[in-house]
């Protein structure tokens, strides 16, 4: 599989890993006289900024970032120093919010970035970039406290009137608001109107830990309702989105490999199964043990994991093409040309133009195999006129 990739996308990849020290010698083989200076900043610029903290951490760490290309290099010195900044400004945001919240006596979780920054990478939290801060509240209280965020704690809301209600009724989460250059998503469910899928966020509620973040007390989800949302979160960008992206990888890798000698296994098997949740959350797991036993050799999900939430049919949808966006129960409409290690590092609209000319495809047969049935004829694969021959015949 890593044969399909260069030496900029086995560097990241090594480089998203957090306390393993095995990473070291497989970071010793890449070729880094030989590193495009273009294409790694292209990535780091691109949908892989979000991992460029971990990325100086690991650099620095084994000595390699002088190995880097000079831009490469001047432009992670410059980001490293922004991203501390913009961290820090969320954590005191993150403290606001617990304060105010408490106010009225509501409960929420913090889920995601600062969960993840003060357990996983709690040494140096801040290594672990996010964009927003997520909350997660009780549905029949998520009204009355998005009223509160926005005529007592002084975050506007930049969506019209439709937006909000089409965020409230079919997202998991309101519209973003925003307080001092700081965006909140406050989440009502994990699963979207119409998922063919739905996670007990009271359950996750219920079992929640407290972290401490400057001695503040927060609540976030228990290591094995989190990693059923992170989970969930790569799956549903990934595979319902058609938008690929390297960050969650090394969310769920770091995490299991900080709790490997205490993770509960079982009680995670327990809720994916009372959710029926096992396709989401396997494909995540998949792709994940996947990619990093190719690197490194080594299984951070165990192999009995796997084979107890692996579906039937799970070899047959892994790779297949769906849309959330086609309100259609995530029905197949075709399969992606390239692999999965090679669609992690491909440009979201190359991946969208993909998904769109398939969608075509699926559409035009479906109607050309309507028309055999009405004129009693068998729909042939090979038939000249079906708009699939154009690949064939490289039209498109």
């Amino acid at each position: 599989m890593c044969d399909k990739i260069g030496n900029e996308e086995k560097l990241l990849l090594l480089a998203t890993i957090y306390k393993d020290n095995i990473v070291e010698k497989y970071l010793d083989q890449i070729e880094y006289k030989e590193l495009s200076e273009e294409k790694l900043l292209k990535s780091l610029k691109a949908d892989n900024y979000k991992i460029r903290s971990l990325l100086i951490y690991n650099l620095k760490k084994y000595d390699l970032f002088d190995k880097m290309p000079d831009m490469v290099k001047e432009f992670l010195n410059e980001e490293g120093k922004r991203a501390k900044e913009k961290f820090d400004q969320k954590i005191i945001e993150i403290k606001y919010i617990q304060k105010k919240i408490s106010d009225i006596r509501k409960p929420f979780l913090i889920l995601k970035g600062a969960g993840i920054a003060y357990t996983v990478y709690k040494e140096k939290p801040y290594i672990r970039d996010f964009n927003d801060i997520d909350i997660l509240v009780e549905e029949k209280e998520a009204d009355d406290i998005y009223k509160y965020f926005l005529e007592s704690m002084g975050y506007v809301c930049k969506k019209g009137l439709s937006e909000q209600l089409i965020y409230k009724n079919f997202f998991q989460h309101y519209a973003p608001i925003c307080r001092e250059g700081v965006y909140v998503e406050m989440h009502h469910h994990l699963t979207q109107k119409q998922d063919p899928y739905y996670i007990d966020t009271k359950r996750i509620m219920n079992n929640a830990d407290i972290i401490h973040i400057d001695n503040m007390p927060v609540y976030i989800p228990n290591k094995e309702d989190m990693l059923i949302s992170l989970c969930y979160h790569l799956f549903q960008h990934e595979y319902r989105e058609a938008r690929f992206m390297l960050k969650p990888y090394p969310d769920i890798y770091n995490l299991l490999y900080s709790y490997k000698d205490n993770f509960e296994w079982n009680t995670f098997i327990e809720n994916v199964k009372e959710d029926k949740i096992e396709f989401p959350v396997m494909y995540s797991l998949y792709c994940v043990n996947h990619i990093y036993k190719e690197l490194l050799d080594v299984d951070i999900v165990p192999k009995n994991v796997l084979d107890v939430l692996m579906p039937k049919d799970f070899y047959e949808r892994k790779d297949a093409i769906v849309s959330r966006h086609l309100f259609n129960n995530d029905q197949i409409i075709g399969v992606w040309s390239k692999t999965h290690i090679e669609r992690l590092f491909m440009g979201t609209k190359e991946l969208r133009q993909e998904l769109c000319r398939k969608y075509f495809f699926y559409t035009s047969e479906k109607h050309w195999k309507e028309e055999c049935n009405k004129l009693n004829i068998p729909f042939e694969e090979n038939f000249e006129f079906s708009p699939r021959i154009w690949e064939k015949y490289g039209r498109i």
